[in-house]
């Protein structure tokens, strides 16, 4: 019965942690390109809380579309609003042109060494600009090939010493 009692607390939570979800959703797209931007960064993990199984442990929701890609970002809450060009923004960050269009075009990363750079041209975190392109490359890897999954799980020795 106790396990019950707390089977039932977690999914509480979780229903009400939904609905707060849901609700702020709602709040941050009436506000302006910052909170969009920063609501971006968090749907863009790769997986949600949906449910708790039988056990208590959190069952993970894989999402169906990909996260947005970091050049996308960078264009819609950066170069439009501040009717920056490419050529711009390349001479700011102290990076070629072509650095620079590779990454708005989708077809360039942000390394970590532009994750500085553009935080520092746009007051942002590097933390942001990596997490995004993180979330962008996992799910592509997870959704683009199924070979990781045949990768058999490694049984530890129960007497190992973590």
């Amino acid at each position: 019965m106790r396990a019950f009692v707390q089977l039932r607390k977690m999914i509480t939570t979780n229903e009400e942690l939904t609905r707060k979800l849901e609700e702020l959703e709602h709040k941050i797209e009436k506000h302006d390109e910052d909170i969009g931007l920063i609501f971006e960064a968090i749907t863009s993990y790769n997986a949600e809380i949906n449910s708790y199984d039988h056990e208590g442990a959190i069952i993970m929701r894989i999402r169906k579309r990909p996260p947005t890609h970091p050049g996308r970002i960078l264009t819609s809450h950066y170069l439009e609003p501040l009717s920056l060009s490419i050529t711009d923004l390349a001479k700011t960050l102290g990076v070629s042109r072509k650095t620079v269009s590779k990454i708005v075009n989708e077809r360039g990363s942000v390394t970590s060494d532009m994750a500085l750079r553009l935080s520092r041209a746009f007051d942002t975190t590097p933390e942001l600009w990596l997490n995004l392109q993180r979330n962008y490359d996992l799910w592509h890897a997870a959704h683009d090939s199924k070979d990781w999954q045949q990768v058999q799980p490694l049984k530890m020795p129960t007497d190992a010493h973590v």
